[in-house]
């Protein structure tokens, strides 16, 4: 019995959901690969043996490089989901494709 109130409930933000005005769409945002860093990274002043490597993105963000192999001019995409209000236009980053 207790799992009648729980479906109750589900069922009654689903609705409130599927009536409001916000919309969650996906959004891919993607970068160009500038440049490379290589930082030394220590803790309690011992150097680590292996420098860190950071793609710099045309964006200004770093991301660590330990499972990617990416090379200056590659694209750099990743997905994010954003709330849109249904009753405005969607603006997004314009930016064209590279």
């Amino acid at each position: 019995m207790q799992k009648l109130p729980a479906l109750m409930l589900v069922l009654a933000i689903s609705a409130l959901i599927s009536c409001s005005r916000v919309e969650v769409v996906e959004v891919e945002k993607c970068a160009k690969v500038v440049g490379i860093k290589n930082y030394v990274e220590s803790f309690l002043g011992v150097d680590d043996f292996q420098p860190t490597l950071y793609y710099v993105l045309d964006d200004g963000r770093e991301i660590i490089g330990r499972y990617n192999n990416y090379k200056i001019g590659d694209s750099y995409c990743t997905s994010e989901y954003v709330p849109i209000d249904k009753g405005k236009d969607l603006q997004l980053d314009k930016r064209p494709p590279a």
